[in-house]
C-alpha cells in the first residue's frame, strides 16, 4: 500500500445500503462512524446505490454519492436478493461510478463497509494507489449461507459438497417461502453461484487490504479460516440521548424474524411461560419469513411492530423493561444489544458470536445457551435480577461509552493515519 501523510483525512465509505435505506445495524454503524470522523475534522463521503433516490445528497454533513441501480425501492426496507449486488452488471456499473466518485471526492483512503464492493475497490485502489480498508461485518466471504460457521463445525467454512448437501438443505427448509420444484431448482443454482461469489470475494480480500473485524469473535473465525485480520475495532455509536426514568412493562426483540435470530425459540418459550406466569408484554420489531408463524400465537401480550427506523427503535428501548437477543447463529457483533446497554436497559442474550463481548454476563444482563428450555428457565430469574443489572449499567456508563463510543473512533483514526 502507498503511505500517505495528508493534512486532512478524506475517507470514502462503500456500503450497499445507507440512509434512507437503513435496514440494519451495519448501515447505522457506518453512519455513526462517519459522523464522528466528521466531528473530529475529517472529510467523509459515502458511495452507495441510489435505489431511486437522487444521485447526490448530504445527511448531517456526510456527502452521499449514489450510482444507478436497476431496482427502485418504494419501501425503504424492501428485501433484495444478493444476486443484485453480485452480478457482472453490478460490478461494471459500480466500478465505473466508483472511479468517477474517487476523481470527484479525491479520498485519501477507501473504506469498504459492504463486502460486495471488495473487488471493485481493490482494483481501483491499485490503479490510483490508495490504501484500501475492509471492515468484515459477516461471513459471506467464507460461505454464502454461513450455517457452517458454528461451534460444532469449529467455525470452519464448508466445502462445496457440504454446501450443497447440508447448508442448502437448511436454507430450503427454513427460508424458502414456497416449496416446489422450481424454487428448489432456483435455490440450487443460487447456491452454486453463491459459492463462486464467495470465492471471488475471498480472493480480492486476500490482496493488499487492511482488514478490520467488528469483534474478537469475527477475527477468530477468519483466523481459523486462514484469513489474517489486522485489527479488531468494535462498531461505534456517536451519540447518547437521555432516557426516561419511567419503565413500562414490556420486553423488546428487534431484528430479522428468522430462525438464525432465535425469535421462534424465544417466542415458544414465552408462549409456554405465559400460560402459568404473568409476563411483561413482548414487542417484536422487524420483518422476515417467521412473521406469519408469530401471528399464529394470537396472544394479546405479543405485538408485532414491523420495521421501524432507528430513532423509533431507540425510543421503544428507552422505556423497556429488558431487551432480548436470542440468536442461534454466531452474531458477528450484535448492535441491538449495544443500543440496549447504551440506553441502560438489561439484555437477555445468547452466548453466540460477539454477544458476550457486549453484554457482560451477570452485570449488564444474562448470557445463556439458546434453547426453548433455557429461555423458559432463565427469563423469570433474569427479570427478578433486572434492578441489579440496571445498577451496574449506571455504574459502568463511562466504561461502556469509552468502549463503544470513543475508542472505536480513535482506533479508526490511528489505522487511517498509519496507511
Amino acid at each position: 500500500m502507498k503511505k500517505t501523510t495528508p493534512t486532512q483525512l478524506r475517507i470514502l465509505m462503500l456500503t450497499e445500503y445507507f440512509y434512507p435505506f437503513d435496514r440494519g445495524g451495519s448501515e447505522w454503524s457506518v453512519y455513526h462512524l462517519s459522523k464522528s470522523l466528521l466531528d473530529l475534522g475529517s472529510e467523509v463521503a459515502v458511495f452507495t446505490p441510489n435505489y431511486g433516490e437522487k444521485s447526490y445528497a448530504v445527511k448531517d454533513k456526510i456527502k452521499i454519492y449514489r450510482f444507478p441501480f436497476l431496482i427502485y425501492l418504494k419501501r425503504k426496507n424492501a428485501p433484495i436478493t444478493p444476486f443484485w449486488h453480485s452480478n457482472i452488471l453490478w460490478f461494471v456499473v459500480s466500478f465505473v461510478y466508483l472511479f468517477i466518485t474517487i476523481l470527484k471526492f479525491k479520498p485519501t483512503h477507501i473504506h469498504i463497509q459492504g463486502k460486495y464492493f471488495i473487488p471493485q475497490a481493490v482494483i481501483a485502489g491499485k490503479i490510483i494507489r490508495l490504501p484500501v480498508i475492509v471492515t468484515l461485518r459477516d461471513y459471506i466471504v467464507l460461505c454464502p449461507y454461513a450455517f457452517c460457521i458454528n461451534r460444532k463445525n469449529k467455525y470452519l467454512s464448508c466445502s462445496y459438497g457440504d454446501l450443497i448437501n447440508k447448508d442448502l438443505n437448511l436454507f430450503q427448509k427454513n427460508y424458502l417461502s414456497s416449496k416446489n420444484l422450481i424454487s428448489y431448482f432456483i435455490s440450487f443454482i443460487a447456491a452454486i453461484r453463491g459459492y463462486l461469489v464467495s470465492a471471488i470475494l475471498r480472493f480480492f480480500l486476500s490482496q493488499d487490504t487492511y482488514k478490520i473485524a467488528i469483534s474478537k469473535k469475527v477475527a477468530l473465525i477468519y483466523k481459523l479460516n486462514n484469513i489474517h485480520v489486522n485489527k479488531v475495532i468494535y462498531n461505534s455509536i456517536s451519540s447518547v440521548k437521555a432516557f426516561p426514568s419511567k419503565t413500562k412493562n414490556y420486553l423488546v426483540y428487534a431484528g430479522r424474524l428468522t430462525k438464525g435470530k432465535g425469535i421462534d425459540s424465544f417466542t415458544k418459550a414465552y408462549f409456554s411461560l405465559s400460560k402459568t406466569i404473568l409476563l411483561p408484554k413482548l414487542l417484536v420489531i422487524g420483518d422476515g419469513p417467521l412473521k406469519t408463524l408469530l401471528k399464529e400465537y394470537k396472544l394479546k401480550n405479543i405485538s408485532l411492530l414491523g420495521h421501524l427506523r432507528q430513532e423509533e427503535v431507540l425510543k421503544v428501548f428507552r422505556s423497556a423493561k429488558a431487551v432480548v437477543v436470542p440468536s442461534i447463529w454466531e452474531e458477528p457483533f450484535g448492535r441491538v444489544a449495544l443500543e440496549a446497554i447504551i440506553c441502560q436497559i438489561p439484555v437477555l442474550a445468547s452466548n453466540r458470536g460477539a454477544l458476550p463481548e457486549i453484554v457482560i454476563n451477570n452485570r449488564y444482563g444474562k448470557i445463556i445457551e439458546p434453547s426453548i428450555n433455557n429461555f423458559k428457565k432463565e427469563l423469570v430469574k433474569f427479570l427478578k435480577n433486572r434492578n441489579i443489572y440496571k445498577k451496574y449499567l449506571l455504574t459502568d456508563k463511562k466504561l461502556i461509552l469509552d468502549k463503544f463510543a470513543y475508542n472505536p473512533i480513535t482506533a479508526h483514526l490511528a489505522v487511517y493515519k498509519s496507511l
